[in-house]
């Protein structure tokens, strides 16, 4: 399949503060798909994640009301409790001396500090921004309003079709469940992102992966863009390279 015809699909549940691999998976499809009414599951990256301060690496939590057991879409959070201002001044405090803090902190007190009612909305809310941050103008949109059916990997290849996708850049973890038959059967190119985490410039000794995208624009700004984008494109070049070679 050529280039040229390729159309890409990535797709992901709305995890708080989201890590880089979700943005390269964004830069490198030509739609991505925010899974809003899949399962929810407890506990996760839907609602936890980390960032990194003097100490180490700190864990965030959102706290959500019950039931657990329903589409992301529909839970909701805890307001009994204080956790957003915990949440931003934990961020605050981490990052207060990072070269991009007052770049990025005003809108994300916004978005903290405003009144949601689902964890969903809150989560897109701050997806979406950084999205912008990082200058990410691709197709995004909701799965509850593409309408697919199926289970795992019939879902998956459902999903590309309504999208108009053949092809589907597919995190790691799904090599365990993925029926490559199906989407054979389907015209669909499957390729999987097996991201070398960038290392960049960060605050406070040894360096820490896998964090919250908000660290890397804490530290490095509009550069994180490149970063992220070289290290997505340097990963595939190695998948490729590591791959088997097709039978003549």
């Amino acid at each position: 399949m050529g280039n040229s015809s390729k159309r890409i699909f990535a797709g992901n549940q709305p995890t708080y503060l989201p890590w880089v691999g979700i943005f390269d998976q964004m830069m490198h499809s030509d739609v991505f798909v925010c899974c809003d009414d899949f399962q929810a599951s407890f506990p996760g990256w839907l609602n936890r994640n980390r960032i990194k301060g003097p100490k180490g690496e700190l864990w965030l939590t959102i706290p959500v009301a019950r039931p657990h057991e329903a589409q992301i879409k529909q839970i909701k959070l805890a307001h009994d409790r204080p956790w957003r201002h915990k949440h931003l001044r934990s961020i605050e405090m981490c990052y207060s001396k990072a070269p991009y803090f007052e770049r990025y902190i005003g809108r994300l007190r916004e978005i903290f500090n405003a009144e949601w009612v689902y964890l969903h909305e809150f989560t897109i809310a701050l997806i979406k921004y950084f999205r912008e941050c990082l200058g990410i103008s691709k197709e995004f949109v909701l799965s509850s309003g593409v309408g697919a059916s199926g289970h795992k990997s019939a879902l998956v290849v459902d999903l590309c079709r309504r999208t108009k996708c053949n092809a589907a850049y597919l995190g790691a973890g799904t090599r365990s469940y993925v029926d490559a038959r199906l989407f054979k059967e389907a015209g669909i190119e499957i390729e999987f992102q097996d991201l070398i985490h960038p290392v960049y410039p960060q605050q406070y000794g040894e360096f820490a992966s896998h964090l919250g995208v908000v660290d890397i624009l804490m530290n490095c700004g509009p550069g994180s863009a490149e970063i992220i984008r070289r290290a997505g494109e340097e990963s595939r070049r190695r998948t490729s390279a590591n791959s088997p070679a097709a039978p003549g």
